[in-house]
This record gives structure tokens, C-alpha cells and sequence, in this order.
């Protein structure tokens, strides 16, 4: 018997201002989003293993299951930024209107079970 496990946890803090189309010839429409994410995951595999022989044929058995758990916490914040000028950019000022606040929990739960068996019969697979 044996046993694979693995946990993980990611924190992500990302903050963007993008450029969307021309509200004007010289002026870039802009967009802003922020989001925040706190991500885990647990995962396990546990193994049986045997050996067995029918006749001439030597068999190496494999069973097994493996769980894996997922959740991702994600808080973000969407909305408008000022617009740029390309012909007179002003940067770094930059006024934001948050118009979409958005909160989502992600959670994913599975389980599988597999078995495989190999055969050798004098010295072939």
C-alpha cells in the first residue's frame, strides 16, 4: 500500500487599467478591474498493489482511489476608469468607478477509483 498526498494554497492580488475603444479620435476608453483569490486544494491517491501467479502467467494487480478538493474565494471589483489621451497622456492619477462588484465561491469535489492489471508470460508483456 501507498499513498500520494498534496496541498496547495494560492493568493492572488491582481489590479489592471485597460484600454477599450476610442471615446474621441485622440482618447482611449478605459476599464478597471481589481480581484483578490484564495485558492486551496487537497488531493490523494492511496494504492494497493499485489502479485499473483495463474499458471505460467504472472499478474501485477493495481487498485486504487484518489479525492481531490478544490475552493477558490474570489473577490473582484469591476468598473470605469478615466479616459487616456494619446496625443497628451496624463498618467498616473487615475480616478476609478467601481460599477460591478462581484463575490464568487468556486468549489469542486471528486473522487475516482481505478484498477489496472498486467500480465507477463515468460519474459513478454
Amino acid at each position: 500500500v501507498r499513498q500520494n498526498l498534496r496541498y496547495m494554497q494560492v493568493d492572488t492580488d491582481m489590479k489592471s487599467i485597460y484600454g477599450f475603444g476610442l471615446s474621441s479620435p485622440t482618447t482611449i476608453n478605459r476599464a478597471y478591474v481589481q480581484s483578490k483569490e484564495h485558492l486551496n486544494n487537497f488531493a490523494v491517491d492511496t494504492q494497493a498493489q499485489a502479485k499473483v501467479k495463474t499458471g505460467d502467467i504472472d499478474h501485477t494487480l493495481l487498485f486504487g482511489v484518489d479525492y481531490s478538493r478544490m475552493r477558490n474565494d474570489i473577490n473582484s471589483d469591476y468598473g470605469s476608469a478615466d479616459g487616456l489621451s494619446m496625443t497628451q497622456p496624463q498618467y498616473g492619477n487615475d480616478v476609478v468607478n467601481i460599477n460591478f462588484p462581484y463575490k464568487y465561491l468556486n468549489r469542486q469535489e471528486q473522487t475516482g477509483l481505478y484498477v489496472q492489471e498486467q500480465g507477463e508470460w515468460n519474459q513478454w508483456l
